[in-house]
This record gives C-alpha cells, sequence and structure tokens, in this order.
C-alpha cells in the first residue's frame, strides 16, 4: 500500500509544473517556425527518517513549447527511484518513468496524458504497475492501472 501512496508526490509535481507553467510566460512566444522552446531540469535528491530512512532520486525535464499559433505544449519525462531502509538494509524501492504532455490551445481547450511505469518490491515480490490517464477538456478518455507481481 505505500507504494501506491509514494506514487503521489511525483503526479503532484508534474501537474504542479503545467499548472504552474502553461500561461505564465508571454515573453516565451513567437521566434521560429517551430516556436519558442524551454527547458526545466528537474534533477534533486533527498532523504527523510519516518520508521524508515527514505531516499528519493528524481531525474527529469519538464519542456515547454509556445508554438507560434499560440498553443502551448508541456513535456515531462522523469524518472523517480525510491529506496526504503532500515539499519542499513534495503526493505523495498520502487521506480517509476512518467512521461506526460498537456496541450493547451488558444481557444481555452486543454488535454493531458500521462503514461508511467511503476517497478516496485519489497524483497518478497516484484511488481510492475503501468498507469495511462487522458483528458481532454474535462472529459477522462483513459483511466487505466494495471499490476502484475511475481
Amino acid at each position: 500500500m505505500r507504494f501506491k501512496i509514494a506514487l503521489a508526490p511525483a503526479l503532484a509535481l508534474v501537474a504542479l509544473l503545467s499548472v504552474l507553467s502553461f500561461g505564465a510566460s508571454p515573453a516565451l512566444a513567437g521566434s521560429g517556425n517551430g516556436g519558442e522552446k524551454t527547458t526545466y531540469n528537474l534533477d534533486d535528491a533527498w532523504c527523510f527518517q519516518d520508521a524508515e530512512l527514505i531516499c528519493t532520486e528524481i531525474e527529469g525535464t519538464f519542456t515547454i513549447v509556445v508554438k507560434p499559433d499560440g498553443r502551448e505544449i508541456g513535456t515531462t519525462r522523469m524518472r523517480t527511484h525510491v529506496v526504503f531502509s532500515s539499519d542499513g538494509v534495503i526493505t523495498a524501492e520502487y521506480t517509476t518513468t512518467t512521461k506526460m504532455k498537456s496541450i493547451y490551445r488558444p481557444d481555452g481547450t486543454f488535454e493531458s496524458t500521462l503514461k508511467e511505469r511503476t517497478r516496485w518490491t519489497d524483497g518478497a515480490e516484484v511488481c510492475i504497475t503501468k498507469i495511462v490517464f487522458k483528458i481532454v477538456d474535462f472529459d477522462i478518455l483513459i483511466d487505466r492501472t494495471e499490476t502484475r507481481c511475481r
């Protein structure tokens, strides 16, 4: 159960970047046929002590492209690796690969697609969870989660 809870920070980061970045950068518009491109580095690492020591490493980028036609396209590519340890022994870990693309159009329409793959283990079993989510305006078109363990 703690693995599903641990996915929330990565999803929250992606959502926050999308909300904060779009519409906030009119100075980016216009140069070149492909539009103006800005990339933000998401690399970070930290640890904190809870019942166990939990260490997180994030590698990735968030890119915004403002097209000449006014569309704003955000793409997130991120890898998150989290290790749980107690007394120096790894008790569990997971790695999540996230790909998200959001498109904001000048007419106010919005489209976002999220694909995540998480491989996690607690030492006893290894599980793979895949998430695919697509929303267009306020309509959820795809909301699929699949988990397999061995």
